[in-house]
């Protein structure tokens, strides 16, 4: 922790997480996300974060480095170019700077097993461990450290799924019945892909090249 080291969250959505790590002193922190939305809204809950609207394929429209630390919070699998992405965030990173990523994992049995699924899932791009090295290494960056998660995502998932039943009454007081069958079924899904082992997580860390 350092109040000086600046601190990129990359894709940060509403701010939640931006405002979690400043407040908590890991450094000062700058979000930006490609939803203007989702920073509008952040810049009115956390007034205290610097918020951009920017593409993170884009370096130009990323704010101006060096930054210390950047991090990706469940952001990388929702990119489709995501060696563009990781280069495009090297070119604001200090000498040095550090990267973590923290997000959803596939495998080689991925696009067989949503198939029948939720369409939502052919979106996703989870990044395949064994290649992160390489995606890295090719935008700059040396992985350091990889930390399964699969275990946790299971146990965080079950968890959430169990919820549509024991908060059955206070879902129904903020949505429809159609909205809450919906997320029922997705989550369960995702559950199901998570304990097929075509679905996992982990934390990659790694360091400016």
């Amino acid at each position: 922790k350092s109040p000086r080291r600046r601190i990129l969250d990359a894709g940060c959505g509403r701010g939640g997480t931006a405002h979690f790590l400043q407040t908590n002193g890991w450094g000062l922190v700058t979000g930006v996300d490609r939803d203007a939305s989702s920073v509008a809204h952040a810049r009115e809950a956390y007034p205290d974060i610097a918020f951009a609207t920017a593409d993170l394929t884009d370096a130009q429209s990323l704010p101006d480095g060096p930054f210390d630390g950047i991090t990706m919070f469940n952001v990388l699998y929702a990119i489709p170019d995501q060696a563009a992405a990781l280069k495009a965030l090297r070119t604001v990173a200090a000498p040095g700077a550090r990267l973590m990523i923290f997000d959803y994992t596939g495998t080689s049995g991925y696009a067989k097993a949503i198939a029948s699924l939720h369409p939502e899932f052919g979106l996703w791009n989870p990044p395949v461990p064994a290649k992160m090295s390489a995606t890295l290494q090719v935008a700059g960056w040396h992985l350091v450290t990889t930390h399964s998660l699969n275990r946790e995502y299971e146990r965080w998932y079950a968890d959430l799924v169990s919820r549509f039943t024991t908060r059955e009454a206070a879902l129904a007081s903020v949505a429809d019945e159609a909205t809450i069958a919906y997320a029922r079924g997705f989550y369960a899904n995702l559950l199901h892909l998570i304990r097929e082992g075509a679905l996992g997580g982990a934390i990659f860390h790694a360091e400016a090249a």
